[in-house]
């Protein structure tokens, strides 16, 4: 009798087993889960209206460059690293002299209107871009001018260089234009073309939709890339960021391209808006006219540190951009792999600007508050642009240099006539300027005295020590090796401080909680933003457990 009743006991375990993972294998087979789905239109708030949809001329237009992004593709794209990968092309050699780069295309790739990409839109793009007419960046077409383009098959591109040039490679990331479209086109007449409003590229959305409100693009079926989830994306174009803003306070939009430094509390406080932000590829500098005989003391590397010792470029940070820019202490940015973190800072420190001022001889020897030597005051002119924040800047560097002894008057004009009347002509004592970098480290063209005299070196910095290690740093395709040329001019320019750096830009940004999956890696220009856009969802479906756990298999 025990022993039935023992074997009753085991063979009830048993079924209590049985049944116990029968249970869990249906929960597990049977339940459902929510995944992202195909569908839904992301609306987002820009500033301006699109004038150059066209990636030879896109870079006057933050619009532009955000709608190219998403039209166009080069031969190779930039990684958050700044590091070029296939995407027109599928791979590439480069000859060890550093002199041939051999591109071999993707193939089955068609362009919008079903046209398909070949060799022969790589030809035409490059011979518009060293066109002697061409109307876009002279900087961009001077790199492309030295370069030798051959056609080796339908789907085969060879380059060829005069000399090694390191950074050739990230000049690939370039947008191709459609040969059949743009080839009935003179170079010369590129920029009245209607063609610039009615873009065919080979990107991930195509056009469906263009009025003076807004623009709707729509997703390409025929990408060759990862499918996005939204089918549409749509930018609602309003004057400017603060009304952008004030558009997705009304609900009429679920992004916002870029968030107005005065609003950064507000947007912070929102439940329903998701803020991300990213370093640009930039930095916004004083620059110092050094070949100015107004002004002789900025020859003077005690005045130049002692200037930037006065400057609480933190305060700047906080109380200007709030929060919108980060001190800059290199003209390198601190994401490159070029970048030298052990370089002297400049950390704001006014009784050692001050000692460095007595040791090169100015003093306020009149009691007027400004410091003097030889009969000349340390007073010289600040032109910026007009944005408000420009302003800002300006008046806060002058208070912090008046409280020194030192004479800043600031004068406000235009963008372009700051550029084309004081810069270039180099008629200007000193200036508050942005610059744009790309994502190769190299700052051969800001910083080498040849660029004084017709390039952008705009304080006529000249240091021949600086000059050779930017040389060889050009040459060697060797990426360590241009590191180590990099660190040492980096340690150069700290010591001699040919212009007064102060902040790196924040790009901040803002996207409904609504939208799903948005991250923001490394950004070199703010289209970096939808680098990652076919993981973006709005709407979603529910399915079985087990099979998004077999969507999610590589």
């Amino acid at each position: 009798m025990a022993r039935f009743i023992r074997w009753q006991i085991l063979l009830f375990l048993i079924g209590v087993i049985l049944l116990g993972s029968l249970i869990w294998y249906g929960a597990v087979r049977y339940s459902t889960v929510v995944v992202p789905a195909p569908g839904g239109t992301y609306v987002e708030a820009v500033a301006g209206n699109p004038r150059f949809i066209n990636p030879l001329l896109s870079q006057f237009s933050e619009l532009d460059e955000d709608l190219c992004a998403l039209m166009f593709n080069g031969l190779t794209a930039i990684d958050e690293q700044g590091n070029p990968v296939p995407d027109l092309a599928e791979r590439w050699e480069i000859s060890e002299d550093g002199l041939t780069y051999t591109f071999y295309l993707r193939q089955g790739v068609r362009w919008h209107d079903g046209a398909p990409f070949t060799a022969d839109d790589v030809i035409f793009t490059i011979k518009a871009l060293q066109s002697p007419d061409f109307p876009g960046l002279p900087s961009l077409a001077e790199v492309w001018r030295n370069v030798e383009v051959a056609k080796e098959g339908a789907y085969k591109v060879r380059f060829t260089l005069k000399e090694p040039f390191a950074p050739f490679i990230t000049y690939t990331s370039i947008g191709i234009l459609p040969a059949h479209i743009w080839s009935h086109i003179p170079v010369n007449l590129m920029a009245q073309s209607r063609f610039n409003l009615e873009p065919v590229g080979t990107g991930p959305f195509r056009l469906k939709e263009l009025d003076a409100t807004h623009i709707l693009l729509e997703a390409n079926p025929a990408f060759y890339g990862p499918k996005p989830y939204i089918n549409q994306v749509e930018f609602k174009f309003y004057p400017d960021y603060e009304r952008a803003f004030e558009a997705y306070r009304r609900g009429e939009v679920k992004g916002v391209s870029r968030i107005p430094p005065q609003y950064m509390g507000e947007a912070a406080s929102m439940e329903s808006l998701q803020l991300f932000s990213g370093i640009l590829s930039g930095y916004t500098l004083v620059v110092l006219n050094l070949e100015n005989p107004n002004v002789p003391f900025f020859k003077e590397r005690e005045v130049r540190q002692a200037l930037l010792y006065g400057i609480d470029r933190q305060a700047i940070a906080d109380e200007v951009l709030k929060g919108q820019g980060i001190v800059a202490h290199s003209p390198i940015l601190p994401n490159s792999w070029a970048y030298n973190p052990a370089i002297k800072h400049y950390d704001y420190d006014p009784d050692k600007a001050a000692a460095l001022l007595e040791q090169a001889g100015w003093k306020d020897t009149d009691g007027d508050g400004i410091r003097e030597k030889g009969g000349k005051e340390l007073a010289f002119v600040l032109l910026t642009n007009s944005s408000p924040t420009r302003i800002q800047i300006a008046q806060m560097l002058a208070e912090q240099w008046h409280r020194l002894g030192v004479k800043a008057v600031p004068q406000i004009l235009n963008y372009s006539e700051l550029v084309r009347d004081f810069l270039y002509p180099r008629n200007f004592e000193a200036a508050i300027i942005q610059w744009e970098l790309g994502p190769d480290p190299d700052p051969y063209p800001l910083w080498h005295s040849s660029q004084k005299e017709d390039g952008q070196n705009f304080s006529g910095y000249a240091s021949k020590k600086a000059d050779a290690l930017l040389e060889e740093a050009r040459l060697t395709p060797d990426q360590e090796r241009r590191r180590e040329l990099y660190l040492e001019f980096q340690e150069i320019f700290a010591e001699d401080v040919p212009a007064l750096l102060l902040y790196y830009p924040v790009y901040i940004y803002g996207v409904d909680k609504g939208v799903k999956r948005v991250q923001i890696g490394p950004m070199f220009r703010p289209a970096d933003r939808f680098r990652t856009l076919a993981q973006w969802y709005i709407t979603t479906k529910r399915v079985l457990a087990s099979e998004a756990r077999l969507k999610e298999k590589p």
